[in-house]
């Protein structure tokens, strides 16, 4: 019984040892019988292919999200532009009708000083031509009637009063 003692490994401890050693080495007994890179039915070229496709469309809808919010700034700015266009509009033409409506006023204010100086020097004329005449005829009409009727008041001052009769009244005149 002693002839059988073996120093090496038996049959037994040498499958063992394969088998060992196939699973720790290559994830099991798939990677040699032509699965290999087999990971729950995905090669690394289809998962990569995922990736890129999934990284394609989301780089597409970070880039058209982006395009909307471009699109949607600018028509924010545009209207708001507009609106100031039209509020800076509306202001020029409320200038315009202020400016408009003074250019009226001082029109009309230069038609009625033209108008009314006119008036004056027409009246001015008339008024010195008027003094003229008036002056004219008090020259020329008796300062004093020719007689005066006796009278005294109750204090015996005679009427008319002795002043009355003085004749040199007009010493402006040259018809007297």
């Amino acid at each position: 019984m002693g002839e059988n003692t073996n120093t090496g490994m038996s049959g037994w401890g040498l499958i063992i040892f394969l088998i060992l050693l196939f699973m720790f080495m290559g994830g099991g007994f798939g990677n040699f019988f032509g699965n290999r890179g087999n990971c729950c039915g995905a090669t690394p070229c289809e998962v990569e292919k995922q990736e890129i496709i999934d990284s394609a469309r989301t780089q597409y809808l970070i880039e058209q999200t982006a395009r909307q919010t471009q699109e949607m700034t600018n028509a924010g700015i545009s209207a708001l532009g507009n609106k100031i266009d039209y509020y800076q509009i509306q202001g020029l033409r409320d200038k315009l009708a202020e400016a408009n409506n003074k250019n009226l006023q001082l029109e009309n204010r230069i038609y009625s000083d033209n108008k009314f100086n006119a008036l004056e020097r027409a009246n001015e004329g008339m008024f010195t031509a008027l003094d003229q005449k008036i002056s004219q005829l008090a020259c020329n009409i008796p300062q004093r009637p020719p007689y005066w009727s006796a009278g005294f008041i109750n204090c015996g001052t005679p009427i008319p009063p002795g002043y009355a009769y003085n004749t040199n009244n007009c010493n402006s005149c040259t018809n007297c």
